[in-house]
């Protein structure tokens, strides 16, 4: 059926639509399209598909700056910009790689996000897309549940905020 552009689906943000026109003209729906995504991974090896799949520079330095964090218990004060960047570059393909935006490790992910974004709401929901689309990845992603539990965590406190 479609099982030759697989990898090409992991790019779609489930959620955004019902449905999702895909190859010719056959339409799936997005949850569908989510559950078959899902068998696929059974099928392959995470590892290959993550280096095929590209991922924004920011979302890959989250996931390893949180893998830091919470599984190898790293104070944020030893984590070092360069080290995470060629880490999440040793697991995922950037899409991006354009570190204008971002200078420091507090500018992949704040402390507080809270703080940092007082004022800033774009930021604030760019910050929370990168987020969310990590918590709706989180299969394929990551790897450990500490990590997982964190940014869910964190992904509902910004969720509240965004929609006060």
């Amino acid at each position: 059926m479609v099982d030759k552009d697989f990898i090409k689906m992991k790019h779609i943000y489930f959620g955004e639509s019902s449905f999702r026109k895909f190859g010719n003209d056959e339409y799936i729906k997005s949850e569908d399209i989510n559950e078959m995504f899902r068998e696929y991974l059974q099928k392959v090896k995470i590892e290959d598909l993550r280096k095929k799949s590209k991922i924004p520079m920011r979302t890959g330095m989250i996931i390893i700056l949180e893998e830091e964090i919470k599984f190898f218990k790293k104070d944020r004060s030893q984590c070092d910009y360069d080290d995470v960047y060629k880490k999440g570059g040793k697991k995922f393909y950037y899409s991006r790689r354009d570190k204008k935006d971002y200078l420091e490790l507090d500018d992949v992910h704040p402390e507080n996000p809270f703080i940092k974004y007082e004022d800033n709401n774009d930021r604030m929901s760019k910050y929370y897309s990168s987020i969310n689309h990590i918590i709706i990845n989180s299969y394929w992603l990551l790897d450990y549940e500490e990590v997982y539990e964190s940014l869910d965590f964190l992904h509902e406190d910004l969720k509240r905020n965004l929609n006060k």
